[in-house]
């Protein structure tokens, strides 16, 4: 946008008076009466000298639609251009309910200048790696109640400036009326740092009882000096969602304070670096947390990264539902498991929460007994991150499966009573199991993984299989035939591997294998094979029972020849199937996708899917 000088006070009147001759058509008739024929051709080839102020003469609400499409900073170009721009921005609210101050951005000279002014409009407020001045003067305006409607703080504070807890609280209470949501955070080191002190959960709380949401994610949080601060927490918060992830451990005291002043927390991150060897019975743990946290508590994360491995409950802002509201008991459930010692309070808690819980996480060692957790589990979602350091890359196996689950052992209706039901029936569940780890250990971890499904297997019924292999390395290879070993008895619903170089070998030994204990697959996707060719595209893929669709990725030994051959080997097969009474091996022919096969042409490929 252009950017015009501050016109001065003698000439705003005439540029006024031009602007307002230029629109009216009777002035220019009565101009064209007066003047000679000779100068009236003059005017009309010389060309218009000045702009028009489009502030001036469009609509109010034309304005605000061209205004709300600049950023802030142009905005406060803006209200530098005249004093008549800066009456027009001053009556559009809207414009200026979510301000970011960022640290390429000079915002020095604005704040002083226009807070006092536009404060007052914003809503949600957003320091992002600031310099120390805008720091300061952001600070500044808050205390002297520029910003008493702020219902959103947010500070994100790099190497460059320094922030005491004071400052933090002396905000808080300044906003305890207006404030939901506020949030802490730091991309720095804060070992090397003064003044970045975080102030205790408790004086949080009972600066500003209004928050809703606090989230504060600090690496490392030097101690907060202030002999004249209550480690009391608030008689009542309205706390819904907390984050805190920072250096020092909350106690078993502090734990139950919170759980009493917050009696509808929904959703709880608790994450820490450090724990007080000193002091273990002070030392929260997940079972304890889980015994005293309040009924309306649905979402716990426990020193875990919850936001990379579910659905972001925190910023969807999930509440209870009205057909919650009489529940106790979890949806949503992540911790670490080290040792066996963990295994307690994970088993107590699966069995307390088991008709509740639909998704746990764990960040686990090769202690973790996954037949076991899949045992107590009747949720759908399972994810595991190995806690080796994944060197040489991520690997990553899906596996899903239908667990036959018994009425029983579960409420069909939440708020049915138990001795109100009379009859007994099984219905199928639909389990889904992630595991990450690194991929140069597949050898022990598929293994592991096989082991526990198959051990669960012999307690429960299980069946319509598929699993996935992603970026697994070429020791996958060696395992494949131990899909045979799956306890789906009779049928696959998916076998995907992708981004794993696959050996021909191991998959003509994996599709032989289907073949001769006449187990089905519906859909396989495999790739890069690099030995792949035309030669054995139909004797490796063409009778492969109930197949449904094949996908072949990165496969660039076949040919636009070989596809065409395996297309026409199933529309022989699906004919002869139809004129007989024999049941052959698929009734229709498959959907074949070929991905990134060098040798398959671009029309072969639509005219094949």
């Amino acid at each position: 946008m252009t950017k015009y000088a501050k016109p001065e006070k003698s000439s705003l009147n005439e540029t006024m008076l031009t602007i307002k001759q230029q629109n009216d058509p009777s002035s220019h008739y009565k101009s064209r009466k007066t003047q000679p024929q000779q100068a009236v051709n003059k005017e009309e080839n010389e060309p218009r000298g000045l702009p028009i102020d489009f502030v001036i003469i469009l609509p109010f609400e034309i304005i605000v639609m061209i205004f709300e499409a600049f950023p802030t900073e142009t905005l406060f170009t803006c209200m530098d251009v005249s004093p008549g721009w800066q009456r027009v921005l001053q009556k559009c609210p809207s414009l200026w309910e979510e301000i970011i101050l960022e640290n390429e951005l000079n915002y020095n000279k604005w704040i002083p200048k226009y807070y006092p002014l536009m404060g007052m409009h914003i809503k949600s407020y957003t320091i992002s790696k600031p310099d120390q001045g805008g720091l300061d003067l952001s600070v500044e305006q808050i205390l002297e109640g520029s910003m008493n409607n702020l219902t959103s703080l947010a500070w994100n504070c790099g190497n460059v400036c320094d922030i005491v807890g004071s400052d933090i609280l002396k905000c808080l209470r300044q906003l305890r009326h207006s404030l939901i949501s506020l949030e802490l955070s730091t991309d720095a080191d804060l070992r090397y740092l003064e003044g970045f002190d975080i102030p205790p959960l408790a004086a949080i709380l009972s600066a500003c009882p209004s928050l809703k949401r606090l989230k504060v994610t600090i690496p490392y949080n030097s101690e907060f000096y202030d002999d004249t601060l209550a480690d009391e927490y608030p008689s009542t918060s309205a706390l819904t969602h907390l984050i805190w992830s920072c250096g020092i451990n909350l106690t078993k005291k502090d734990t139950q304070k919170l759980f009493t002043a917050c009696p509808s927390l929904v959703y709880a991150q608790f994450d820490s670096e450090e724990e007080d060897d000193d002091d273990e019975e002070e030392n929260i743990t997940p079972l304890m947390v889980h015994n005293t946290c309040p009924k309306s508590l649905r979402y716990l994360y426990f020193n875990y990264y919850a936001d990379n491995t579910f659905p972001n409950w925190y910023s969807d802002g999930v509440q209870l539902d009205d057909d919650d509201k009489d529940l106790q008991g979890l949806k949503s459930f992540a911790v670490p498991f080290y040792y066996q010692e963990d295994w307690i309070d994970i088993a107590a808690i699966l069995k307390k929460d088991q008709k509740t819980l639909s998704e746990i996480a764990f960040y686990h060692s090769d202690r973790f007994d996954l037949a076991a957790v899949l045992d107590l589990f009747r949720g759908s979602s399972l994810k595991l991150t190995h806690s080796t350091i994944p060197w040489y890359g991520e690997g990553r196996i899906e596996v899903q499966f239908d667990q036959e689950i018994k009425e029983d052992e579960e409420h069909i209706s939440f708020h049915q009573p138990t001795t109100a039901r009379t009859t007994y029936y099984r219905h199928q569940r639909r389990r889904y199991i992630d595991s990450k780890f690194d991929n140069k250990s597949v050898d022990k971890h598929l293994p592991w993984l096989m082991d526990g499904i198959f051990r669960l297997s012999q307690k429960r019924t299980l069946s319509s299989f598929s699993i996935r292999f992603n970026h697994c390395g070429p020791k996958v290879n060696n395992y494949l035939n131990k899909l045979l070993e799956f306890p789906s008895s009779s049928s696959f619903q998916g076998i995907y591997i992708a981004h794993t170089p696959l050996e021909l070998v191991a998959v003509t030994e994996l599709i032989h294998g289907l073949q001769e204990k006449s187990i089905s697959v519906q859909k396989l996707w495999l790739g890069p094979i690099p030995q792949l060719t035309d030669e054995v595209l139909i004797s490796l893929f063409g009778r492969i029972i109930g197949l449904k669709q094949l996908v072949l990725i990165e496969c660039d030994g076949i040919s636009d020849q070989g596809v065409q051959d395996l297309l026409d080997h199933f529309a022989t097969i699906a004919s002869i199937s139809s004129s007989s009474s024999l049941s052959l091996v698929n009734q229709q022919p498959p959907k074949l996708d070929f991905i990134r096969c060098k040798n398959v042409s671009t029309q072969r490929i639509l005219n094949f899917t």
